[in-house]
């Protein structure tokens, strides 16, 4: 909505005179009467019942009604003198405090024209308002009458502007560590619901839309879930009949996945910039010491604890692995003896049922409790143990979060290669995992491929990979896309997702194998009805996964030890770190437009199109900034939206236009771009793939972001969604 799209307002009332006083005192009444308007249609539900009244009264003109008024005809009633009937109104939000004061929001007839009533016992004023809800902006507003006390007018809008503003300030604090009953119930009512659908492949499954949007608006959870987590990791010590031993494991695990799935949710917000998620993570670090070594957590527990945190790919505090080191030797401090590591790595193997994807797991969790020099003498024992599938295990260390275990590991297969003891299939992921490692970490592996190839170890060929299906979500205002796709595995099939994240490389990946081919496509349908994707091509798998790569590589990170699995079950041969130049890219898509596509006139026409893309919600509801720098500047103009939008896109957005241009050629090769230019439909009338390259044209080229729609669109939704951020 613009202003020329909005039904003109009337004059001022001709009785309000205009003095210094007074017009401090209009100044005031406006300004509270455009934060009440801001308060109301921040409230989903009053937004929805607005809307619909409009719609209501278009239905009852017959459709005729249009932004711009028109004088109505006068009924017969009318032309004789009676009083016309009068204009309907919807009272959508009420204030009350006792008898002192009531204000009132009335919607008028017209669209985006609204009156505040104040009624206080000294001073009553009639507030008219032309109010953009779309954009949170007041386009004009006038005073319609005012009688009583000014002094008590500037007193009262003074408290009550006070009011909203702590209340905004509020909203912005910490949330704060409450053991709120409410909380407390409705997580175990998710949670139990879940332990008592699991299926045992499926563990933690089954949340609902309601249950995600409950446990991302409240972060609080956390503490009700961790606690809940502790008391069914600890009821196993309990006393209890076979039918509870039998179910206390499943809710055990239950619990913990979801506790998992929270800390995450949080991690993400504390990289995006949110003080409140990092004060988070950091009170349950803390509270994780104060339970080391307490007689109510036993040690499994605590350790679980910890585990979660590395799951949730949160970094654990030296002081935490300090702690759980003691905990385990029992505050001796010496290593284990060979033999009990030797036990140990036994036990895993067990455990992961001698698939050694599951057992370099189990090993990497165990890990993650050990101080840095357990990591030497755990890698020992692996190389030198008996157990054959422990040689198929080591190169897979070479993906172990802790860099302590990938140096040892290389270190251990230099020597295994030696000594021709590196198996086939071990020689073939070594030779994959080259490229998927810092450069400073690549030196023994060369040397241990160069040695196996002298002693004559023969590569083992990639398994031949029958990919079913691929889809691709679009890419999010944070960079992240998942791609998703099911193959045959053996007799069965996997359903592989692979989440990246522009800046970070591979962020996660889920390997669910052992399924039938219908519970695949039907795991991949459900995930393409719930967020926007589209088929792809297996070859637009392969170049986001392989930039993805380059560029964990180019930021020390390692890829998640998932990927290699669904690498070898697709039959990926060809992933390596390897960069998508986006500009020689975007050269490429853009060499064989036609004419009547590249024209001056219609490059114009199409970067000013953009604009209407935020009409699809599903596409650009995510396109935003989220950040402390966005954030600081919504909050200082927040009355005054222009003027964050302005900031926002040269403090904020100016910055980043080439990651924003990088992200639209991206967003060219989903749609559908391809080499001979060729114009191909967009799914579900989506913009073309050659209007998202001209639009990132535009930003490599460094045109002024505010005459590009897209970007200005951008910035307003950053400015929206700042009010409401802060309420996760």
């Amino acid at each position: 909505m613009t202003a020329s799209s909005l039904p003109p307002s009337g004059p001022p009332v001709s009785g309000w005179v205009f003095d210094p006083g007074r017009d401090f005192v209009c100044y005031r009444l406006i300004d509270l009467a455009a934060m009440v308007l801001c308060e109301t249609f921040e409230q989903d539900a009053l937004t929805q019942d607005y809307c619909r009244w409009l719609a209501s009264l278009k239905r009852k003109s017959g459709g005729r009604r249009s932004a711009k008024r028109t004088p109505p005809t006068p009924s017969p009633t009318e032309a004789e003198g009676a009083t016309p009937a009068p204009a309907p109104t919807l009272e959508m939000n009420v204030w009350r405090r006792s008898k002192d004061y009531t204000i009132r929001v009335l919607a008028l007839s017209q669209e985006a024209e609204f009156k505040v009533l104040i009624h206080e016992k000294k001073f009553q004023a009639e507030i008219f308002v032309l109010y953009d809800y779309h954009n949170i902006e007041v386009l004009r507003a006038h005073i319609e009458s005012f009688v009583g006390d000014r002094a008590n007018a500037l007193q009262v809008t003074g408290d009550f502007i006070k009011m909203f503003d702590r209340a905004f300030e509020e909203s912005q604090a910490l949330p704060t560590k409450l053991e709120d009953p409410t909380i407390v119930a409705q997580v175990a009512r998710i949670v139990n619901r879940l332990v008592v659908a699991a299926m045992p492949d499926r563990l933690g499954e089954g949340l609902t839309v309601e249950d995600e949007c409950f446990l991302a608006d409240t972060p609080d959870a956390l503490w009700a879930l961790r606690d809940g987590f502790i008391e069914r990791a600890q009821a196993k010590q309990q006393p209890q009949s076979q039918a509870q031993s039998q179910s206390q494991p499943v809710a055990a695990i239950v619990w913990r996945i979801v506790l998992e799935r929270q800390l995450e949710g949080i991690r993400f917000k504390a990289e995006h910039g949110h003080d409140w998620a990092v004060s988070m993570i950091d009170r349950y670090q803390d509270d994780l010491l104060a339970m080391a070594g307490q007689p109510d957590v036993d040690i499994e527990t605590w350790q679980a604890l910890v585990i979660v945190l590395d799951r949730a790919k949160i970094p654990i505090r030296p002081e935490i692995r300090a702690a759980s080191v003691e905990l385990v030797s029992g505050a001796v401090q010496v290593a284990p003896p060979v033999a009990d590591i030797v036990r140990a790595m036994e036990e895993i193997v067990e455990t992961g049922g001698g698939d050694p994807f599951r057992i370099a797991s189990h090993m990497f969790d165990a890990m993650t409790m050990m101080p840095p020099d357990f990591a030497d003498l755990a890698v020992s024992a692996i190389a030198g143990a008996p157990l054959p599938v422990l040689r198929d295990v080591l190169p897979l260390v070479l993906l172990a979060p802790e860099e302590a275990c990938r140096r040892a590991a290389g270190t251990a297969l230099e020597r295994m290669a030696s000594e021709k003891r590196l198996t086939a299939a071990g020689l073939r992921r070594l030779i994959t995992l080259r490229s998927w490692l810092p450069e400073s970490e690549r030196r023994p592996v060369d040397q241990a491929i160069r040695r196996a190839r002298l002693a004559g170890v023969d590569c083992a060929p990639w398994p031949t990979g029958q990919i079913r299906s691929v889809i691709a979500t679009t890419i999010d205002g944070s960079g992240c896309q998942s791609l998703l796709s099911v193959a045959k595995d053996g007799n069965r099939h996997l359903f592989a997702g692979i989440l990246t994240k522009q800046g970070f490389g591979v962020r996660d990946v889920l390997a669910e194998r052992g399924l039938s081919r219908r519970d695949g496509e039907a795991m991949l349908a459900d995930v393409g009805s719930q967020v926007l994707s589209r088929s792809v091509g297996r070859s637009y798998l392969d170049r986001v996964v392989q930039h993805a790569l380059f560029t964990g590589v180019a930021n020390d990170r390692t890829a998640p030890l998932a990927l290699l699995a669904v690498a070898e079950a697709l039959g990926a041969a060809e992933w390596r770190a390897e960069r998508l130049n986006s500009e020689a890219e975007l050269e490429r898509l853009l060499g064989g437009l036609p004419a009547d596509l590249s024209s001056p006139a219609a490059v114009t026409a199409t970067l000013l199109g953009t604009g209407r893309w935020f009409s699809n919600a599903n596409l650009t509801d995510s396109w935003f900034e989220d950040d402390e720098d966005a954030r600081e500047i919504c909050a200082r103009y927040r009355r005054a939206p222009k003027k964050a939008i302005d900031a926002v896109l040269t403090v904020v957005i100016e910055p980043r236009r080439r990651i924003w241009a990088e992200r639209l050629v991206w967003m060219a090769l989903w749609s559908g771009g391809n080499a001979d230019g060729g114009i191909s439909l967009s799914p579900s009338g989506l913009p073309h793939w050659y209007e998202y390259a001209l639009a990132a044209k535009a930003l490599y080229e460094e045109q002024p972001l505010a005459e590009l729609p897209l970007m200005t669109g951008i910035a307003r939704q950053t400015v929206v969604n700042a009010g409401h951020a802060v309420k996760e």
